[in-house]
C-alpha cells in the first residue's frame, strides 16, 4: 500500500496484509548400473530456490478503526534424494552428488523499504486504531536431504570365465612321453603341463555427497510512521528453518582365492546455515492504551530456532575366498571407508528501538 493512501476498517472490522509464499518442493534422483566387466552408477541433483517475499505499508498511510496487521511469510518444505549404485564383475563405481541451494529474503514493513534511523518523527498522526498494529515476518520449514552411494563386486556364480581357479592345459601329446632332441629330461611328463592363468582384481568404490546451503533474511519493522495511537503495537521477527541431511557410501567387493579386491566408501556432508533476523522499530511515536488482554503492551521481538541434524556414513567390505580352492598366490584384501561432516551456522539476531 503505497504512501498517501487511507484506510478505514471500522471498530467490529479489521485490517489485514499478507504476503506469503508456500512451497513444497521434491526431488528424487536414482541411477543403477550393472555390467559384465565394469559399472558406473552416477546421480547429480541441484535443488535452487530464491524467493522475496514482502508486505509493506507506506509510512503515510492512514489506518483508521480495529486493528491493523502486515504479515510476510515464507513456509517451506523441501525433501531431495540422489542416489547412485553400480555392480560389476571386476570394477563397480556409485558416485552420488546432492546439492540444496536455498536463498529467500523476508520483510513485513510499515514505512520505506531502505528506512535510515535518526530522521526527525513526524507530528502527524498515521495511525488511530482501538488495539493491535502489527508487523510480523516469518520464516519457517523444513530441508530433508538423503544422498547415497553404493558399489558391488563378485564374479559371477554361473560363468567360469571370471573366476580365478587354475585348469589344466590340454597336452597335444596324448599323454605320451616325448624324448628331447637335446637330451636330458622332457619338459612334458605323462601328459601334465602347467598353465596358469592371470589374477584377478576387484574393485569397488562408492562416493556420496550431500551439500546444503540455506541463507535466509528476515525483517520486521517500523519506520518513519509518525505518530501512533494503538492500544498496543508488535514487532516480531522469526526464523524457524531445520535442516535433517543424512549421507551414506557403501562399498563392498568379493573375489575367489589367490586374486586381489579393494573396496573404497567415503561420505561427505557439508551444511552451511545462515540466518540474518531483525525486529525494528525507529523514528517512530507512540501513544499506546494498553487495552489488548493479558498480551504486552509494546512487544519488539526478534528470534531464531530449529533444528540441524547430520549423519555421514561410510562402510567397506572386501574378501578373497571361495573358488575351488585351486587358487595360486597371495590373496588380497583391502577396505577403507570414510565419512566427513561440516557445518556452519551464521547470522545476527537483533531487536532494536531507536529514536522513538
Amino acid at each position: 500500500v503505497e504512501d498517501g493512501a487511507k484506510i478505514y476498517n471500522g471498530a467490529d472490522g479489521g485490517f489485514n496484509m499478507t504476503a506469503k509464499e508456500a512451497q513444497l518442493n521434491v526431488n528424487l534422483a536414482q541411477s543403477f548400473a550393472k555390467g559384465k566387466t565394469f559399472a558406473i552408477g552416477g546421480t547429480v541433483l541441484y535443488a535452487g530456490h530464491t524467493g522475496d517475499t514482502m508486505a509493506r505499508l507506506g509510512k503515510t498511510v492512514e489506518v483508521t478503526g480495529r486493528n491493523a496487521r502486515i504479515f510476510a511469510g515464507s513456509l517451506g518444505t523441501t525433501a531431495t534424494w540422489a542416489g547412485g549404485i553400480a555392480a560389476g564383475e571386476s570394477l563397480g563405481i556409485g558416485i552420488s552428488v546432492a546439492i540444496n541451494d536455498i536463498d529467500r529474503t523476508t520483510r513485513a514493513l510499515i514505512g520505506d523499504v531502505d528506512a535510515n534511523a535518526g530522521t526527525t518523527v513526524s507530528g502527524n498522526k498515521y495511525f488511530d486504531v482501538d488495539e493491535l498494529v502489527q508487523a510480523k515476518a516469518l520464516v519457517s520449514g523444513d530441508v530433508w536431504a538423503f544422498t547415497i552411494a553404493g558399489a558391488a563386486v563378485s564374479p559371477d556364480s554361473d560363468d567360469t570365465s571370471g573366476k580365478t581357479d587354475k585348469a589344466p592345459a590340454k597336452n597335444p601329446t596324448n599323454g605320451k612321453t616325448q624324448p628331447n632332441p637335446l637330451g636330458g629330461a622332457s619338459g612334458v611328463v605323462k601328459g601334465q603341463q602347467a598353465a596358469t592363468e592371470g589374477d584377478q582384481t576387484g574393485i569397488a568404490l562408492a562416493a556420496a555427497a550431500s551439500i546444503n546451503l540455506i541463507s535466509d533474511n528476515t525483517t520486521a519493522r517500523i519506520a518513519d510512521a509518525g505518530q501512533v495511537h494503538a492500544g498496543s503495537v508488535k514487532v516480531l521477527a522469526s526464523n524457524e528453518v531445520s535442516l535433517i541431511a543424512a549421507t551414506g557410501g557403501l562399498a563392498v567387493a568379493s573375489v575367489d582365492s589367490g586374486n586381489t579386491s579393494a573396496a573404497l566408501a567415503g561420505a561427505f556432508s557439508f551444511n552451511e546455515l545462515t540466518a540474518d533476523t531483525s525486529a525494528e522499530v525507529q523514528d517512530t511515536d507512540f501513544s499506546l492504551s494498553g487495552n489488548a488482554a493479558g498480551e504486552d503492551t509494546l512487544t519488539v521481538q526478534a528470534e531464531v530456532s530449529g533444528e540441524i541434524f547430520s549423519l555421514a556414513a561410510g562402510g567397506a567390505g572386501a574378501k578373497a575366498s571361495g573358488g575351488d580352492g585351486t587358487g595360486t598366490g597371495d590373496s588380497t584384501a583391502v577396505a577403507v571407508a570414510g565419512s566427513v561432516s561440516i557445518n556452519e551456522i551464521s547470522g545476527e539476531t537483533t531487536a532494536t528501538f531507536l529514536n522513538s
